[in-house]
C-alpha cells in the first residue's frame, strides 16, 4: 500500500457526511482507483465509480500481472452513505459487483449507470423500473439508466 488508512471507515464516512461545503463550492474526495465522492453546499453526496474491494484480484487471478489495490479501502461499502451512486461504465473496477452487493443503503440511494450493470444490481437493490436516458447512438453499450429506490422519495 502506498498510503496507509489513518482512521476507521465509519469515522471517515461520518466526517465526509458532516463536512460543510461552502456555497458555490464542490468538495471532492478521492477513494482510490478512479473512485470519487462529490459533495455540494446543499449536502448532496455523489459517489462515482467506487471500487471498494479487491474483487478484480479474485476474478482475474489467472492473469500474469497484479491487480491489487494500490490504496487501502478508505470507506467500506457497508459504511458508504451517499445520495447518488454513479457508475460510468460496466468495467469491474468501476461497477464493482462486490461493492454494489455490500452497500447497506440501497433503499435510499439513487443509482445511475449503464444498462449493462442493471442485471447485476436488479436482484440486490430494490429499484423501480429503470428510466432510460437518451443516447446519441442507439447502441446498448451507450445506453444508461437511472433507477430510484422503491421505498423512498429523494428530492433535490
Amino acid at each position: 500500500m502506498l498510503v496507509p488508512q489513518v482512521m476507521p471507515s465509519r469515522t471517515f464516512m461520518d466526517s465526509i457526511r458532516t463536512y460543510e461545503v461552502p456555497s458555490n463550492a464542490l468538495a471532492i474526495w478521492f477513494l482510490g482507483q478512479n473512485g470519487f465522492l462529490l459533495k455540494d453546499a446543499s449536502g448532496l453526496l455523489i459517489a462515482i465509480d467506487l471500487y471498494l474491494s479487491d474483487s478484480c484480484v479474485k476474478r482475474y487471478s489467472h492473469l500474469p500481472f497484479r491487480l491489487n489495490r494500490q490504496l487501502p479501502v478508505f470507506v467500506e461499502p457497508e459504511d458508504l452513505d451517499v445520495d447518488v451512486f454513479i457508475t460510468t461504465h460496466s468495467h469491474q473496477d468501476d461497477a464493482d459487483p462486490e461493492t454494489l452487493h455490500r452497500l447497506l443503503r440501497k433503499d435510499s440511494t439513487d443509482f445511475i449507470g449503464p444498462w449493462g450493470i442493471y442485471p447485476e444490481i436488479l436482484g440486490v437493490w430494490h429499484l423501480h423500473e429503470p428510466l432510460p436516458f437518451d443516447s446519441p447512438q442507439p447502441r446498448d453499450s451507450l445506453r444508461s439508466f437511472c433507477a430510484r429506490p422503491r421505498y423512498t422519495r429523494v428530492t433535490y
